[in-house]
């Protein structure tokens, strides 16, 4: 199985604190709710909420590139304050791809696009919502 890796740092206009708590802590819920036409569901499959060694499964809707192309993907995300109500996000994304597949730079782009989208759609929700992930 081959494999390929890319990084992309993004910055992201609510504080760390809070982002990780959409995006980690909760983001089982999150994502099947706003973006339903790429995630399924998700579920955890070891440990849970942010432990470190935590694995967590997303089923994706079926077609598209992630289902017809990849074995898996990890994605390691570190969370940087870049000041009290911003924060970057610097990812890793590890493609592990089916056998016999090729990466072509059009698949790249169109992860990125979907990467793109996840976040934005988490974050509108988060800045039209600013009462959620506020407190503990």
């Amino acid at each position: 199985m081959d494999a390929r890796c890319f990084y992309q740092e993004v910055l992201v206009p609510v504080s760390r604190e809070w982002a990780f708590k959409a995006l980690v802590l909760d983001m089982h819920n999150l994502l099947p709710k706003l973006v339903p036409h790429f995630v399924k569901s998700m579920e955890f499959i070891r440990g849970d909420w942010g432990q470190p060694g935590s694995i967590r499964q997303t089923i994706f809707t079926e077609g598209g590139l992630l289902s017809e192309k990849m074995h898996s993907v990890v994605c390691e995300i570190k969370y940087e304050a870049n000041s009290p109500d911003r924060c970057i996000l610097k990812m890793a994304t590890d493609y592990h791809l089916k056998e016999g597949v090729v990466f072509k730079e059009e698949d790249i782009n169109t992860g990125r696009k979907i990467t793109k989208e996840f976040f934005e759609a988490v974050l509108e929700y988060l800045i039209s919502n600013p009462e959620v992930y506020t407190n503990g």
